[in-house]
């Protein structure tokens, strides 16, 4: 268990891939139960695999999921099929879109109508800042250092998240 200065406590999945597949629902369910003991809320980062057992389990089992995706036309549409899926597997629960590493440029407005035909809490856009992914590559994260539209999108996405907690 590693603790940020902000006093967030992050706990890594197992580095070796042996260690990994060993993982089941059933461990997962019994870590979930543990950690739940000292935590009221407990974040899981599921990756890309959403028909994966753990992650079906986890979808199964979330009061809420945050999607995250790039804005690109190919992963936008990988994305945009598998928003029924997660929502179906959340049972109806809270399901929060956030576009990441938007470029300036970018007209986002056309993949926001497509988004408006499914079943989204909140659609969040973090503009794409070097800055952000240095700090996040050097383990060096700290907001207020970023330019004011990173940060506020951030903290926009943390106040969605905590709002469906209640």
């Amino acid at each position: 268990m590693a603790s940020t200065p902000t006093g967030l406590h992050l706990l890594a999945a197992p580095q070796h891939p042996e260690l990994m597949e060993a993982m089941s629902p059933d461990l997962y369910g019994k870590l979930l139960a543990f950690l739940g003991r000292f935590y009221h809320v407990i974040m899981l980062d599921l990756g890309t695999g959403l028909t994966d057992p753990l992650a079906k389990f986890a979808l199964g089992r979330a009061d809420q999921a945050v999607v995250v995706s790039k804005p690109g036309y190919v992963t936008m549409s990988i994305v945009l099929d598998a928003l029924d899926y997660v929502w179906d597997c959340l049972g109806g629960h809270h399901m929060t879109m956030a576009l990441n590493q938007v470029p300036k440029t970018a007209d986002v407005r056309s993949l926001e109508a497509k988004l408006r035909g499914h079943s989204l809490s909140c659609q969040i856009t973090i503009p794409q800042e070097q800055r952000l992914d240095d700090m996040l590559n050097d383990g060096t994260y700290v907001c207020e250092q970023l330019p004011r539209p990173t940060r506020l999108s951030i903290k926009n996405l943390a106040l969605a998240v905590t709002d469906q907690l209640v």
